[in-house]
């Protein structure tokens, strides 16, 4: 179950990751296209400057060339996309008794052992009386078969 949650993580990291460049690639063919616009638009402009224009020569009264740049936002967001779905490699550093309890207790410092004992006492304390007449029933009734079978077998 673990290798498919890793191998999901992967793929989805790669597929966060091709995403990401392919809308890199389009923030940039954007760019380019919105700079071919303005020169056509000067180059149109200029040509036809003795009749008043691309405006003038259409008779438009309101011609504003005037198109966003979105290419910045699209590699911000893209950039935000591929360190969310990175995760660092993780590697297993074996068990420490030493870090048992982990961060449980670090406001009480060195005493996280005893803590730690106290509390398993305390949980054997809670769960002994709930489980010893079961072990004594079973231990009970292992005898009873026992005996049944001893007599079982003298009778024949």
């Amino acid at each position: 179950m673990l290798n498919r949650i890793i191998r999901l993580q992967a793929v989805v990291e790669i597929i966060t990751n091709e995403t990401a460049r392919a809308l890199n690639l389009l923030a940039k063919q954007g760019t380019k296209m919105l700079n071919a616009i303005y020169q056509n638009h000067l180059a149109l402009d200029y040509l036809l400057a003795s009749e008043g224009g691309v405006c003038g020569k259409f008779n438009l009264s309101n011609c504003c060339l005037q198109i966003d740049d979105e290419g910045k936002a699209i590699e911000e967001i893209t950039e935000g996309m591929t360190k969310l779905a990175h995760v660092p490699i993780q590697t297993w550093k074996g068990w420490d008794p030493n870090n048992l309890f982990g961060g449980w207790f670090s406001a009480i410092g060195g005493y996280k052992t005893l803590a730690g004992a106290v509390g398993l006492i305390l949980g054997a304390c809670i769960l002994l009386p709930c489980f010893l007449p079961l072990v004594i029933r079973s231990i009970r009734s292992i005898i009873e078969a026992t005996i049944e079978r001893n007599t079982a077998a003298h009778v024949m």
